[in-house]
């Protein structure tokens, strides 16, 4: 336990921990990265996070991180070495990191441009993770500061909409994100050139970005120069746009996230399914983002990208009430008895295994099956507290735990082939478990998440948890003892 004084001043010591943790300064060698690195050491104010005062960074604080991908050979080796000079040279502390972004691409079937971003972003968080243990640091204070610029800003608006994104995509890029800082966004490449002639330095130029085989060189050479050549205010208005997208997209984002709960009928480590009534009668710009954030929940390789087509293909299934399709990332979507379901093909079963009586057991990462035994009290109505349970939204089935047997366990876990029950209600007629499924409009994406309650692994179905109970230890009025089983999660 803390003692007072610790209690009543932690947050001197965080304000504390934040103003001396370690800032890392990506420099490549270029006149941005450059420009940066100048304009830390010459104490300019940053702020290292939303809503923090700017703040001008100690020299004890700076760490230089260069990252060699592996591209350029010789050329890099000299980036390598002129950054080295460059930061000893002002008594700033620097580590070299050599990455295989050629391979690595490969390996991911990615582009290059995106396995060095990877790589370069992977070696920060690294070395953020190795001074923060040096320093004796919260890893969350440490900080790495990147050169993104206006130009990059302007560059990435326009790639995104060649590609067919949505605001979201052409929004402008964050200054802060997590430990990111990208604290000079707002300055023009030309202006980084002038503020590093004016400061008697200089700075390697990468031959590879006259190249326009790749995308963003393109992009740089062939779309904003001719639109600076007609308007020279041409990167500061798209800009302006990004950031104007980006308000909006933010309070777009916020109605998504007011009106998710009512959409979403039941969530899973693998599946997400939403009322489809609902979804057809929604506004479609929202209806989008409600699957665009559905699609990013479940997608488990964040490089898998989701286009519009994929998002509006969805979306026509919808609209005619019923269908399938394949989307990236091994999903599927499925509209069926009125649910639109999001499935990812491969996941994990409900954990299958013997429920204590009374106990729990995990059926889930995120769900769990409870059992109570309940003494009735003298004078209690087992029938009304049957129809009491029949109405809690947790999935839940009640039985007479004398009648049962008074087992010490039961068997949990999915519907397997062949399964087969007598339903409440059918006069101890079996059913096999998939028709009752269907019968209860259960589609086959969410069958896999219904727990079913045996008496012994290959015995016959007391529960589907949710859906349907058995006539098996019925609750009656002669009913003294309840078994209680739940789903929580």
């Amino acid at each position: 336990m803390p003692s007072v004084h610790s209690y009543f001043h932690k947050g001197e010591k965080t304000l504390k921990e934040e103003q001396t943790a370690p800032v890392i300064v990506l420099v490549s060698g270029g006149a941005d990265s450059v420009a940066l690195f100048l304009r830390l050491i010459s104490h300019v104010p940053v702020a290292l996070s939303r809503g923090k005062t700017p703040e001008a960074i100690s020299k004890e604080r700076l760490h230089v991180l260069h990252v060699n991908h592996g591209i350029r050979g010789l050329s890099a080796q000299e980036d390598a070495e002129f950054v080295e000079e460059l930061s000893a040279r002002y008594g700033i502390s620097c580590t070299v990191r050599e990455v295989p972004a050629p391979a690595y691409a490969l390996e991911h079937g990615i582009g290059l441009e995106a396995a060095a971003r990877e790589l370069r972003y992977g070696a920060a968080e690294k070395l953020a993770s190795c001074l923060a243990k040096a320093t004796q640091t919260r890893p969350q204070d440490v900080r790495i500061l990147t050169a993104h610029n206006a130009d990059d800003v302007a560059e990435t608006f326009f790639m995104r909409a060649l590609t067919g994104s949505g605001a979201a995509g052409l929004s402008a890029i964050p200054t802060w994100r997590g430990r990111i800082v990208r604290p000079f966004l707002h300055v023009t490449h030309e202006q980084n050139c002038e503020y590093v002639r004016l400061k008697g330095e200089s700075w390697c130029e990468d031959e590879t970005n006259r190249d326009q085989a790749y995308f963003r060189n393109f992009v740089r050479h062939a779309l904003i120069s001719p639109a600076q050549t007609r308007d020279a205010h041409a990167v500061d208005n798209v800009v302006r746009t990004s950031e104007i997208l980006a308000q909006e997209n933010a309070y777009l984002e916020g109605v998504v996230t007011k009106i998710w709960p009512g959409l979403l009928k039941q969530s899973g480590n693998h599946v997400l399914a939403f009322d489809a009534k609902k979804m057809n009668a929604l506004d479609i710009v929202l209806a989008r983002r409600v699957l665009k954030r559905a699609f990013s929940k479940l997608a488990q390789d964040p490089r898998v990208r989701f286009e519009s087509r994929h998002i509006d293909a969805v979306l026509e299934l919808v609209s005619k009430e019923k269908g399938t399709i394949s989307l990236p990332g091994e999903l599927f979507a499925e509209v069926s008895y009125g649910y639109l379901t999001l499935t990812r093909a491969t996941f994990s079963p409900a954990q299958a295994g013997w429920l204590s009586l009374p106990g729990f057991r995990a059926v889930s990462l995120n769900a769990e099956v409870y059992a109570q035994i309940l003494a009735l009290p003298k004078g209690a109505d087992p029938l009304y507290l049957a129809k009491k349970a029949a109405l809690l939204k947790k999935p839940t089935a009640l039985f007479d735990y004398a009648a049962l047997g008074k087992p010490l366990r039961l068997w949990i876990g999915n519907a397997q082939p062949g399964d087969s029950m007598r339903p409440y209600g059918m006069n101890g007629h079996s059913k096999r478990v998939s028709s009752v499924m269907r019968e209860a409009h259960i589609p086959d994406a969410l069958s896999q998440d219904v727990v079913v309650v045996k008496t012994e692994p290959d015995g016959e179905v007391l529960a589907l948890l949710g859906v349907r109970q058995s006539e098996i230890a019925k609750v009656s009025e002669k009913t003294t003892s309840l078994l209680v089983i739940q789903k929580e999660g």
